[in-house]
């Protein structure tokens, strides 16, 4: 299962100059992994496959010109911020947990040399992917249910005149 979000944040700059943009990250679940075991002859080999967690964070900035043309287009890379792997036994295994990080605990700044100028667009794209994968006869849940979730990221510019 992969779970996709995006969320869009658009700015002016009020002042001209050197651009930082910074996303600010808080999902908050709980979650459950489970292998089955396998009592045969073949205990060692025919184990259930392993049951994998993992969420990744991104953010990707864009500028564009008052006419139109784009001054900066960074797509940005996914960082893994969260990530739980159970493995099958010859016996059942199981492991259940939260994932819930403070506000600031997951941020990601990064400054550009792109000088933007009032006039400009600023885009700011945060995103989530949760990825679960479960093979054979293993299984996940994940529930975000209630005042969990994949909380809406925030995200501000800064510009250095």
């Amino acid at each position: 299962m992969t779970l996709r979000t995006r969320h869009r944040f658009q700015f002016r700059p009020t002042v001209r100059g050197q651009l930082t943009a910074s996303a600010f990250f808080k999902p908050a679940f709980f979650f459950s992994l489970a292998c089955a075991g396998e009592a045969s002859i073949f205990q060692f080999f025919d184990k259930a496959g392993p049951v994998t967690i993992n969420v990744f964070t991104g953010m990707s900035v864009k500028v564009i010109a008052q006419n139109g043309a784009t001054a900066l287009d960074s797509p940005g890379q996914n960082h893994n911020v969260f990530s739980r792997l159970l493995t099958g036994q010859s016996f059942s295994v199981s492991q259940a947990g939260g994932f819930a990080p403070e506000l600031m605990d997951i941020v990601e700044t990064r400054p550009f040399v792109t000088e933007v100028r009032t006039t400009d667009q600023v885009r700011v794209d945060a995103h989530y992917v949760v990825q679960a994968i479960a093979f054979d006869t293993s299984r996940f849940s994940i529930d975000a249910s209630g005042h969990l979730g994949l909380n809406v990221p925030m995200a501000v510019i800064r510009v250095d005149p």
